[in-house]
């Protein structure tokens, strides 16, 4: 199964936050699954952490990259094919940055 956290889904499971449950750990966890951080939560990270929303102790590009690698989780770009697709998604979300995720996970 391929999975795609959300940002603060993945910054949880990097964190091994206890607000995470124990289905999504497992999910997240289990080696025939393939998990995907999206472009744009490497983004969203540098957003946040530029505003003083989200203190790392390193920059965020290199941040992101080490824990989504000591996680085994795979970089999915977010291309300009994606972005076209929008007009086609039901407007469900406002933020741009949810519905970029609708976009990429079918």
């Amino acid at each position: 199964m391929k999975l795609l956290p959300d940002t603060g889904t993945f910054l949880w499971l990097a964190a091994e936050d206890p607000r995470l449950s124990r289905l999504a750990r497992r999910g997240f966890r289990d080696p025939n699954n393939e998990v995907f951080l999206s472009a744009l939560s490497v983004w969203e990270i540098a957003i946040k952490n530029r505003m003083g929303r989200l203190p790392l102790p390193e920059p965020p590009a290199k941040y992101v990259r080490v824990l989504r690698e000591s996680l085994g989780v795979l970089p999915l770009p977010f291309d300009e094919e994606a972005a076209a697709h929008d007009r086609q998604l039901p407007p469900l979300h406002r933020d741009p940055f949810d519905r970029a995720w609708c976009r990429r996970r079918s």
